[in-house]
């Protein structure tokens, strides 16, 4: 079957709110939601066929996410939640891409949202009564969320293996880590994200504050102290709280379109989406895989790394965009060059969506053509993603 061009019309973002933090009282539906009237306001949003959310952290949330979200914002359409760890916000774009390219919708709202603070607790086997024992408190947000259910290691201890695998130095991922909050930083001091990032108000009783950057990027003053924090997932490890990805709150939302739609209405288009991939490997070296997903985007569009402008990697740990420069020859003058995740944060189920936005945004600034986005997830996989700037 020949595919379609399909292409981005618009896209937003929360800041990302550190966890239990300024963020912490909305819940992903909240998230999401505070988003659409921006995003869809060009747009009839009638016209919108169908609806993808990425989410990982699901557990008292109630019902399909993706449908509250379309039905509390009055759009009527068939709506999908959809749980690739990490990758369910990226993985959300491609199941809107297909969707059009099948025939179903010309307009598909996409994205991803969580909200780690609110992640629940949950006791196991109480329905039949607990007749002899303790009874054990379960946090979801390690079980459903950073636990590899295979092993049953946390993905930190996971990393730490692969990174001595690699023959990865501390110093190494600090100097990548200092770099990617020196780049958000810079990124919000010279007003990069405007037309990426929203304003939100958060109202208590005595005040109300407006939230409009991502919290964690001016959260340590001196960078240099990155280089003196203690191992956080083994004795002798090499992964800290400062060369990790930041548990945290957020959303962010897309809106792709057939060409027929742009046409029939008038619409400028921001990029168009060339393609995409879906790689597995070992879940031990789950952080490694985006290396071969690369790869294999790379490979079926005959394209070399020199053909891309721009990279967008998502920082689950700073392995991952080292091991890209290492293992690919990608420069850092190319990789997240607006800060990443362990800067900004990393809401599992948006983050897959918020790297897509970020190199959207990058592409336009730098009036660059070609960019690609990859992420890791657990079990062993990762998602790329292969995009141009329409000029």
């Amino acid at each position: 079957m020949e595919r379609k061009e399909i292409f981005i019309i618009n896209y937003k973002r929360t800041p990302i709110g550190n966890f239990l933090s300024k963020l912490s009282s909305l819940s992903a539906v909240e998230l999401a939601s505070l988003l659409i009237e921006k995003l869809c306001k060009d747009i009839n949003k009638d016209d919108i066929g169908r609806v993808y959310i990425g989410n990982v952290l699901s557990s008292g949330l109630g019902q399909n996410i993706a449908r509250q979200i379309s039905f509390k914002n009055n759009i009527n359409s068939p709506s999908v939640t959809i749980n690739r760890v990490c990758s369910s916000g990226m993985q959300s774009i491609i199941e809107g891409y297909k969707s059009i390219c099948f025939g179903e919708s010309e307009l598909v709202l996409v994205g991803g949202t969580e909200s780690m603070s609110q992640s629940p607790y949950i006791i196991d086997k109480l329905r039949k009564g607990n007749k002899f024992g303790n009874m054990n408190l379960k946090d979801t947000l390690l079980l459903d969320g950073l636990t590899d259910p295979f092993s049953g290691n946390h993905m930190g201890e996971l990393t730490e293996n692969t990174i001595e695998k690699y023959e990865l130095t501390r110093n190494e991922l600090d100097n990548y880590s200092k770099m990617s909050y020196k780049r958000a930083r810079n990124s919000y001091e010279e007003n990069k994200f405007k037309n990426e990032v929203i304003d939100i108000e958060i109202k208590s009783r005595k005040d109300s504050i407006i939230v409009n950057e991502d919290e964690e990027v001016n959260k340590i003053k001196d960078l240099d102290k990155l280089y003196n924090l203690k191992p956080v997932f083994c004795k002798n490890g090499k992964l800290t709280p400062g060369n990790s990805s930041k548990l945290s709150d957020g959303a962010c939302l897309l809106l792709l379109a057939s060409k027929e739609y742009i046409v029939k209405n008038n619409i400028k288009p921001i990029a168009k989406i060339l393609d995409f991939d879906l790689s597995v490997g070992n879940p031990r070296d789950f952080s490694v895989v985006p290396i071969k997903s690369v790869r294999q985007i790379l490979k079926n569009n005959n394209l070399t790394k020199d053909d891309i402008d721009y990279f967008e990697i998502n920082e689950a740990f700073a392995n991952v965009p080292v091991l890209l420069n290492k293992e690919l020859g990608v420069d850092y003058k190319k990789i997240n060059i607006f800060g990443g995740a362990i800067a900004m944060g990393h809401p599992l189920g948006c983050s897959g969506a918020r790297i897509v936005t970020t190199l959207l945004t990058i592409l336009q600034d730098k009036n660059a053509n070609l960019g690609l986005a990859s992420i890791c997830n657990g079990g062993g996989g990762a998602t790329s993603l292969l995009i141009e700037k329409i000029n």
